[in-house]
């Protein structure tokens, strides 16, 4: 079931990257009134967390914002400025890492993957300009 959650969370942070549908925040942490424990931020720099610590680093792109929810227990980060090959590039340094595959689906615009390591469950979603990261730990 987390499997198909994570895929399904994946492929929509692709189809948002692609569309731009998710905005960055304005700024700061920023609270969802919709969702009590949905917190954004602007990022500046890579975090450092226990989510991002899980992962390695992507050697590409700069960060831009993240969406968490420590009641849910996910992170998500999103960066600018990385080609799609790049992307892919990242992908295969998570798989030199342990990660495995457990689903992933793309086209000619956009591809997403979730990924398992060691309780880790990671879904990466890429598209040229962006990447999306969906971390999480087994419960």
């Amino acid at each position: 079931m987390r499997k198909t959650i994570l895929l399904i969370v994946s492929v929509f942070c692709t189809a948002c990257l692609a569309a731009g549908c998710l905005a960055a925040p304005a700024g700061g942490a920023a609270q969802s009134a919709d969702a009590p424990s949905l917190m954004s931020e602007q990022l500046s720099e890579w975090p450092d967390n226990r989510y991002t610590q899980a992962i390695p680093r992507p050697r590409a792109g700069m960060p831009d914002y993240a969406v968490y929810d420590e009641t849910d227990g996910y992170y998500s980060l999103f960066l600018k400025e990385i080609s799609r090959e790049q992307g892919e590039l990242y992908i295969e340094t998570l798989k030199e890492n342990g990660f495995h595959e457990i689903a992933g689906d793309s086209n000619s615009d956009s591809a997403g993957i979730v990924l398992r390591k060691d309780g880790i469950h990671l879904g990466v979603s890429i598209t040229e300009g962006g990447l999306g990261l969906y971390i999480a730990f087994e419960s």
